[in-house]
């Protein structure tokens, strides 16, 4: 089965015929964007797998019986409403906004792009997790953030 090429739109990179990519039919834009490099695909990932595991040991820490099972790192790019589910990908999306290494890479839209989501929603969770963050640092869903931060800072 070959691969038929596929004209995707990136406002962003207008110096590809018009803003305009050809990318293979199966590869993610993750593949295919030049702002990925391999180093930042290391932290992309190691952030995922962080930040679903964080989140299933605060389920177990809360005694959370739930009949979802522990998320792994593709349902995060899923279109999954769960709870677990939606905060490892605003710690992921806040984390890739504001580390330090991504900062000036990585847009709304962008973020978008790799967990599958509109630019407005990326900026509706970066700005939820920040101001939990700033009001309340103690709070269940923002206290394992800063240990995923760190744990995806030792991939770079």
């Amino acid at each position: 089965m070959t691969s038929e090429p596929m004209i995707t739109p990136f406002a962003d990179n207008r110096q590809n015929n018009g803003g305009l990519i050809v990318r293979e039919a199966n590869k993610s834009a993750r593949e295919t964007d030049p702002t990925f490099g391999p180093r930042f695909l290391r932290f992309i990932q190691a952030l995922e797998f962080e930040a679903c595991g964080e989140v299933n040991r605060m389920r177990m820490v809360r005694g959370d019986r739930s009949l979802y099972p522990p998320i792994v790192p593709a349902e995060l790019r899923s279109a999954s409403r769960v709870r677990t589910v939606t905060i490892a990908r605003k710690w992921c999306c806040h984390a890739l906004y504001t580390h330090r290494a991504m900062r000036g890479r990585l847009s709304f839209p962008k973020i978008g792009v790799i967990y599958n989501r509109d630019h407005s929603t990326v900026r509706y969770e970066i700005r939820n997790i920040g101001q939990l963050l700033q009001s309340h640092p103690g709070h269940l869903w923002v206290a394992g953030y800063p240990n995923v931060v760190a744990a995806a800072e030792r991939a770079l």
